[in-house]
């Protein structure tokens, strides 16, 4: 039976709205707002919490999408990039991530690299520069500065043994707590960089050789000349070293020209160049003047040990056989740098020593006498000479002539010490003479066994012992006399007697007494 659809007031409660009844057919009252309302409010709960749950759920299933997509382009980016992205862990130091272009750059798997420590992926000097470079990142990080991106140039180790340049650049991460948890890296390889490098470096060097250098003997030119005794007297003035400069001119030029031609001339002038350079020092510079004229610029030397490096010059290029000309000799001059003239009356006093030697018959050195009042008699040999180092790889074979070479280098280096602690002159004479006679019982000891082997050039090999033996006394004479700077004798049995001798014009008997 269904109720009728009348609707009375019952009645108005002291708060709220009226009450609203149905009537059903025997009359019974059916009280039904508190119900309605209740239930009306249930279902627009019901609605919103459902809408709001549908558009969540929709939101969610749109954000995953979105991240699977972006992880999906990220893997793909990496997974194809050519150079490698790579993250790591900061507390196991190891590597969390590798892209597999690795394998192309190293010859690892990223399997492999990510079963590593991750220092092992370098050379132990790039392990110590990306530490200081972690270390002061992660300081800036605790300072509150923002964190850039750091940029690196590394040294990777590839499994076939090379290294491999890379730049690597890398960005500190952190995790929800807001602690530093990862890095995030990328590598790329920088060998075709580097190359492009050297190839630039070494066109501009060789740029600047070209402005620099003569191009037929490859000695220095004028321009650099200018430029470099700037800085030598500059030097010469404000520590009190003597400074020397030497002005060689060869002989009689013009008759090879005139005789062999230019080309022969050119040749000359080469050789001439490469005598003097095997007479210098590292320390000494060799600039072709112009013409036929050379000037060598002498740090830290005086005018005895000049003298002495001058005649040595001389003397290499009057002995050097010159093929299809013969015979050249040359004249040298030289002078000591006074802090109280310029370049222009220095080389004037050069110039008038260098002809003062022509007009003596040349093949000749002469100086002028001027010096500098701070030079001194070691002409600052700290500078200008260097202890000898004995090596096995000197050894010729034979116990007697090895032990007798080791010994003579460190009695050669005795004497430089004295020289340059300043010992008193007849400590300094003992140690000379010392040396010079052990010089000469180790040639006699030396001629002995090479006669006893069959040493084919033995004959020649003992007229150099008795040449170095006479000059030897003839400086020692000359230093006792006071006409030679120690500076100068040692040069003499350091370089012509132990250097140029023993350890080169030696070497042609080893293969006997090795033997």
């Amino acid at each position: 039976m269904n109720a009728i659809p009348t609707v009375f007031i019952h009645g108005l409660p002291a708060a709220g709205p009226p009450e609203f009844l149905w009537l059903l057919p025997g009359g019974q009252p059916i009280w039904a707002l508190s119900t309605i309302v209740l239930l009306g409010a249930a279902a627009l709960v019901f609605l919103f919490v459902n809408r709001r749950l549908r558009r969540a759920n929709r939101m969610q299933a749109e954000l995953g999408a979105v991240i699977q997509g972006n992880e999906q382009r990220f893997r793909f980016i990496a997974e194809h990039a050519a150079d490698v992205i790579w993250t790591l862990d900061l507390a196991s130091g190891r590597f969390t991530y590798v892209s597999p272009s690795v394998q192309q750059l190293r010859g690892y798997t990223p399997e492999e690299i990510m079963a590593r420590p991750a220092e092992e992926a370098l050379t132990p000097e790039s392990a110590a520069q990306v530490r200081a470079v972690l270390v002061k990142s992660i300081a800036e990080w605790k300072a509150g500065r923002p964190m850039e991106p750091k940029t690196l140039e590394l040294d990777q180790p590839h499994k076939d043994g090379r290294l491999i340049p890379t730049e690597v650049v890398t960005t500190l991460h952190a995790d929800a707590t807001g602690q530093l948890a990862s890095v995030l890296g990328i590598s790329r390889d920088i060998t075709e960089r580097r190359h492009s490098e050297q190839r630039l470096r070494h066109a501009l060097h060789s740029l600047e050789e070209q402005a620099s250098t003569d191009p037929l003997t490859k000695a220095w030119n004028r321009r650099h000349f200018g430029e470099m005794v700037e800085g030598e007297t500059h030097r010469s003035e404000r520590y009190g070293h003597p400074l020397t400069l030497l002005l060689l001119d060869i002989d009689h030029f013009k008759r090879v020209n005139d005789t062999h031609g230019h080309a022969e001339g050119d040749h000359v002038l080469l050789e001439v160049a490469d005598c003097i350079r095997s007479a210098i020092r590292i320390s000494d510079s060799l600039t072709r003047w112009g013409g036929e004229e050379f000037i060598v610029l002498l740090p830290n030397t005086g005018l005895p040990s000049a003298r002495y490096l001058a005649e040595r010059i001389r003397v290499n290029i009057e002995e050097h056989l010159f093929e299809r000309v013969g015979r050249i000799t040359a004249s040298i001059g030289l002078a000591e740098h006074l802090p109280s003239t310029g370049l222009e009356s220095w080389l004037e006093r050069a110039d008038q020593a260098m002809y003062r030697a022509k007009r003596k018959g040349r093949n000749r050195v002469e100086f002028d006498p001027q010096r500098h009042r701070g030079s001194t008699s070691t002409d600052h040999v700290e500078s200008t000479f260097l202890k000898l180092v004995w090596s096995p790889i000197y050894r010729c074979g034979n116990e007697l002539i090895d032990s007798q070479h080791e010994r003579l280098f460190q009695q050669a280096n005795d004497l430089l010490d004295a020289m340059l602690s300043e010992r008193p002159a007849d400590e300094v004479q003992s140690l000379v003479t010392n040396l010079l006679s052990d010089v000469s019982q180790h040639f006699h000891d030396e001629e002995t066994l090479l006669r006893r082997l069959g040493y084919a050039g033995l004959r020649e090999h003992a007229d150099v012992h008795t040449q170095l033996l006479a000059r030897g006394q003839e400086l020692r004479q000359a230093f006792e006399d006071g006409t030679l700077a120690l500076g100068a004798l040692f040069q003499f049995l350091a370089h012509d007697v132990v250097a140029q001798h023993m350890l080169k014009t030696d070497r042609d008997f080893f293969h006997l007494t090795a033997s």
